[in-house]
Parts: C-alpha cells; structure tokens; sequence
C-alpha cells in the first residue's frame, strides 16, 4: 500500500489542507505544535475510524478533539493510496461516523466528483503544504460534508471509475486484517519511551510476553493469568458448608401444591371465554345491523304494496288477470259488428218482407183483374208470370200473411237490436270506466291503450317481485331475530362463567402466592446447598484454564519466540550499527543482547540502547505480522512520529541508514528537527521533504 496525497476538509487544527506523498522516504518536518500528531492522527482515523480503541477513551472524546471548532460540519475528509496496482480514494465523514459508525456506504454526492488522476508526479526536495495546487488531486470540495445523503465511508476505485460497495470489508482486506490496536504498535510508530532504565525493561517484558503468547500486543495473558487467580480466591472466599434441613419439607410442601393447582378446574380459561363473548357481542352487532336493514327493507316493500293497495302476491295477480279480462272486453266492444247477426240477419228478413209483398202483388193481379186495372198493373205482359203463377199454385192470401209475418219478425229484431246496442253500449262504459280506475291508480293514467296496459303489467309485474322480495325479507327477519335470542342468551352463559373463572382464578391467585413464597425459601435454601458444588466446579474451570493458558503459552512462545528472536536479532544488529550482532529472549522472558564478546542483559544497557531494542521489536512485530506480502507495494508504510526524538546523531544516523535498507516501500517520518534531512542529505538517500 502506497499513499498517494490527502485533502482534510476540517480535522483538529486543519482546514481545506492538501498534502502530497512520495515514494520511499517522506519528511514532514514542523516545529511543535505544527500539527504533526493531528496529521498523523487523521491518517489513522482515515485507515480505521474514529471509534474507541484501548488506551485512547470514547469515540465521543475523539471527535471532541478533533472536530473542527469553526465549522464542526466539514469534520472528514479524502485519501488517496495505490494498492494492487490500483488507485482508490477513501473518503470519510467523522459527522456521519460519530452518529453511525457502522453505517453501510451509500453512493453521495461527494463521489460524483472525484477525480482520478493515477498516482501523479512524484517528486524530491522541499513541497510546501500551500504549494499543492494540482498534483494531489484532491482539491477543495472534494468531499461534501454537508447533505443528508453524506455516509461516514465511501471508497472509490478511481481506476477502474466504480465505487467499493463493501468498503470496511476492502479496508480490513487492504490492511491484511492488522488491527487497529496492532497498525499503533507496529507500522505506526510514536515517541518511544525511555524514561529509566527499570521502566523500560518492564515495559519491554510485557510488550514481549503479550506478543509471544498472543500475537497481539494488546492482550496481556500475565493479566489474564492474574485475573483467574483472584477469581480463584475469591472463590474460595465464599463456600459455605451448612446445609438447610427443611429444604426437603419445603420441596414436598411445592409438589402438594403443584399438584393441586394443576387440577382442571383451575385452568385458566378466562381468556378462552372473554374471546367467545367477543365473539357473540361482534356476532350480536353484526346481526343488530342486518335486523335493522331487513326491517328498513321490510317496511319500504310494505309501504309499497299498500299504497298499490295489495296484501299478497294472489291479489297482485288477480287484479293483473281482471284488468287483462276487461282490456279484452274493451277491444271486443270497441270492434264493429260485421257479422251475420248484426247486419246480414235484418237485412235478410227486410229483403224476404219485400220479395213476400211483391210476390202477393203479382199473384193478386194475375188472379184479380181488377185489382191490376185499379193498381194499373200490367201482369201479362210479364212473359211466363201468368203461366207460373198458374202452375205454382200459389195463393196470394198466404203470401200476404206471410209478409206480414216477416214485416213484424224483422220489427221485433230490430227493437231487439236497439235494446242489445244499449245495453252493449253501458257495459262497455262500465268495464273501461273500471279499467281506467285501475290503470290511473297503478301507473297514474286513465288512457285505455296497448302501451297503457304494457305499463300496467310491468308495473304488476314488479309489486309481484317486491312481494316475494318482501316474504324473502321477512324470512331472514325471523331467522336474524331467532338468531339475536340465541347469541344473547350464549352471552348470558359466556357472563356466568366467566365470574365462575374470576372466583377460580382469584382462589388460584392465593394459592400461587403461597407456592411462590414456599419457593423462595426453597430457593434460597436451594441457593445455599448449591453454592459449594457451584463453586467448587467454577474453580475446577479457573485451574483448567489456568493450566491451559500456561502450556499454550509455553507452546506459543516456543514457536512465535523463536521467529521473534530471529527477526528482532537481525532488525537491532542493523540498527546499533553492529554493537549488538543478535538479542535472545529466553523461556522466562528475559531479554538479553549478544555482542561479539559476551552476553548483556538488558538491565545493563543504556536507555539509548533500550530505545534502539524497542524499536527493533516493533519492526520485527511489524514483519511477522504483515507475513509475506511479496511486492513493495503490498507492505503497509512505516510511520515516525518523533520516534527518534532520544537518539543520538550516531543513533539516529545507524538507525535511518538500515530502516531505508530494510524497507523498500513508504515511511513517513514526522519531526521537529533538521537532522534527519541533513543525515539523509550525507547518506545520498532521496527523500521528500513536506513542511508543516
């Protein structure tokens, strides 16, 4: 991993600050108070948040330190590294972070904008922090830390032009899952302390005890082993060998108890019975508003029929069939009589009155002559009327009669014609005068046609329908009112037992606050009997893990140490210029250095020394951490933070002289003097030089 530059919005003392990284050795020189802990600070806080870390405090009183008091919202800021041979940009909101620290990145506005500009010219000599206007790539704005969008981390692969969707996940990767506790004690490198001589020893014994059986300098197994010690102690502090003799009385007294209470009349069915007289109260409800609709229903169709004036579907259908009857009588009377016995019959006696006298005429003249001369008639001249009249044998008397006869039969017919017409007449104004009562009172119009019958039988034909809608109506009434009775007296039962569950129940409640209380004092009894075996197997545990605490230990050290001593051995032969060729550390932890001519312990040596071993062991911690990583790039920086502060010139030009020879990727080396640039200056070595 390679830092490429930064840009902080708002971190402590910083604002709109841009700052660019080169390869190899990167000075950041400033005089005290610069800001040089803070800058180191935010590119730890870039790398793992601000949340809580051991030794450090709250998350809260991070960002109370560090958050910016001008403008408190532009707390965060961007950093660009290459990794992999890739280039990303990690950006972070401290606001964000301090309201919801493992919140999931979320695409913002902020990334809208990032640029990628690869790893940039990387140069050598003096870059003043002001003078950063193109190259670092971050810019003003580059992060927006307003917005309700703004999440506490996002990761852009400005290669590849996409964003990391699992940024913590890439960062642990990135990092090779070194700890934020491990990254402070090995790569990154603070002030060493060298107070005195004993305290640097202890110190030095701890860091090496923790490391070797844990690989973790933050945990600390003499503390674990301390731990289980005093536990064991206080342990044993609290057995306690009396034993309670009623605790067997008490136990048969819960039994008796519990088995009275388990009988079937005290199961509690309250909530069983409250349900179903829910039930029937939202059944009673349901079925009130049906009644009420069917009566509402009920009475619309009652009022109907009886303003219609019907009681049943038989009336509707006999005024239905009466007013077809006299419709049918109404077109019947209304149609002329053509028929025989209304014109052909009179019109046939008339014409056998008038042949009848004529015939008698004749048959007179032709007998009578002198009824011809006085009438002036003429009968032989009629040719054959003589000859006929002769030889018919008729005889004019009875012709004469028998016109007569036809004469009054057809006055008698046509008196009888004029009585029938009459009466006709009156029936027919009866029957539509009956008629048109019907029709107006139905559908309100008195005119007798087809289409005035047409509405009538429609609007028949519906009363019918709310007649039988009207049974159907009065059907459900009866049966909603029969079901009504049935639900209120199932509430009334429901009510009964449900004060017979209360008094059930309030009778349990005693008995339960009499097992309850038997119980406790079985318990406390119980307690008491228990504690021994309790305690005994507690501190059976605390020696188990104690013993296996030790032979991990043992076996851990054994192999871890073993590698420590060698990585460290070679790490402070370097850095003491060859005063001491190796360092052994032996089975007790103690620490001792080789020179070519005798074996020192570490008690013996000077604080410089110690100082020189401190950081020897840190590089060798950072090394077997880190593991194989293969190419330069895959190595984490190294960074000082006024580590060298207590080396001398020698010291510190042994010390930088084999760090450069040893690590070939990046190291940021913060200071407050001259003498690392003038040191490297004489060793020939290239370095970048940023001032604060």
């Amino acid at each position: 991993m390679r830092l490429i530059d930064l840009h902080i919005d708002g971190f402590g003392k910083f604002h709109d600050l841009d700052l660019r990284f080169a390869e190899g050795i990167n000075i950041l020189y400033g005089h005290n108070e610069a800001g040089k802990s803070t800058l180191h600070a935010f590119l730890q806080a870039m790398l793992y948040g601000l949340e809580r870390r051991p030794g450090v405090g709250s998350a809260a009183k991070l960002h109370k330190k560090y958050r910016p008091w001008d403008a408190p919202e532009r707390f965060g800021g961007a950093l660009r590294l290459a990794h992999e041979g890739q280039v990303y940009r990690i950006v972070r909101n401290f606001n964000a972070d301090d309201l919801s620290a493992d919140g999931a990145a979320t695409t913002t506005a902020s990334g809208a904008g990032l640029s990628s500009n690869g790893a940039g010219a990387m140069g050598t000599g003096t870059v003043g922090a002001a003078g950063l206007t193109g190259g670092a790539g971050a810019g003003n704005g580059a992060t927006a830390m307003a917005g309700a969008d703004v999440c506490p981390l996002e990761i852009w692969n400005e290669t590849a032009g996409v964003r990391v969707t699992d940024p913590r996940g890439f960062l642990q990767a990135m990092l090779g899952g070194i700890s934020e506790t491990a990254f402070e004690n090995t790569v990154s490198i603070g002030q060493l302390r060298s107070a005195t001589s004993r305290s640097m020893v202890h110190e030095l014994k701890s860091y090496i005890t923790n490391l070797s059986t844990t690989g973790d300098m933050s945990l600390d197994s003499a503390g674990a082993l301390k731990l289980l010690r005093q536990q064991r102690s206080a342990l044993e502090a609290k057995r306690m060998p009396e034993a309670a003799k009623s605790y067997a009385q008490l136990i048969g007294e819960i039994r008796n108890i519990e088995r009275e209470i388990a009988q079937p009349e005290y199961e509690n069915q309250l909530r069983k019975y409250q349900a179903l007289r829910s039930e029937v109260r939202t059944e009673q409800v349901d079925r009130q508003t049906r009644r009420e609709e069917l009566l509402q229903k009920t009475a619309a169709q009652e009022a109907v029929l009886t303003q219609a004036g019907f009681d049943s579907a038989d009336d509707i259908q006999e005024a239905k069939e009466q007013a077809d009857t006299l419709y049918s009588l109404c077109r019947i009377g209304a149609e002329p009589r053509e028929r025989a016995i209304r014109i052909a019959l009179p019109l046939l006696f008339g014409l056998l009155t008038v042949l009848c006298g004529v015939a008698a005429v004749l048959i007179t003249a032709v007998e009578s002559p002198a009824f011809a001369a006085r009438f002036n008639l003429a009968p032989e001249k009629v040719p054959g009327l003589v000859a006929a009249v002769s030889g018919s044998g008729l005889n004019a008397t009875i012709l004469v009669a028998g016109s007569i006869g036809l004469l009054v039969l057809y006055m008698l017919l046509f008196v009888w014609r004029l009585y029938d017409n009459a009466a006709r007449t009156g029936f027919l104004r009866e029957t539509a005068a009956e008629l048109s009562a019907m029709l107006t009172k139905q559908i309100g119009a008195a005119e007798i046609n087809d289409d005035a019958m047409e509405s009538f039988r429609t609007h028949m034909d519906e009363l019918t329908r709310a007649e039988e809608e009207l049974e159907t109506h009065r059907t459900a009434l009866a049966e909603v009112s029969a079901e009504l009775q049935n639900l209120s007296n199932d509430e009334r039962r429901y009510d009964v037992e449900l004060q017979k569950q209360n008094e059930k129940q309030t009778e349990l409640e005693g008995k339960l606050q009499h097992l309850a209380n038997v119980k406790n004092r079985a318990e406390m009894l119980k307690r008491t009997l228990d504690e021994n075996d309790a305690i005994s197997t507690e501190i059976d545990a605390i020696n188990l893990a104690a013993e296996t605490m030790t032979e991990l230990q043992s076996s851990i050290q054994s192999s871890f140490g073993h590698y420590l001593n060698k990585e460290a051995g070679e790490l402070i032969a370097g850095i003491t210029g060859g005063v001491y060729d190796s360092m052994w550390i032996d089975q007790n932890l103690d620490i001792f250095m080789n020179t070519p001519g005798k074996i020192v312990p570490i008690e013996d040596v000077s604080s410089g020394t110690m100082d020189q071993i401190y950081l020897a062991l840190r590089l060798a911690a950072a090394r077997l951490i880190q593991g194989d990583r293969g190419a330069v790039e895959a190595r984490l920086p190294l960074i000082f933070d006024d580590s060298f502060a207590m080396y001398d010139e020698q010291r510190l030009a042994s010390a930088l002289r084999y760090i450069t020879e040893i690590h070939h990727g990046q190291i940021l080396l913060f200071t407050c003097h001259t003498r690392e640039q003038r040191i490297l200056e004489n060793e020939d070595v290239t370095f970048n030089l940023i001032e604060m």
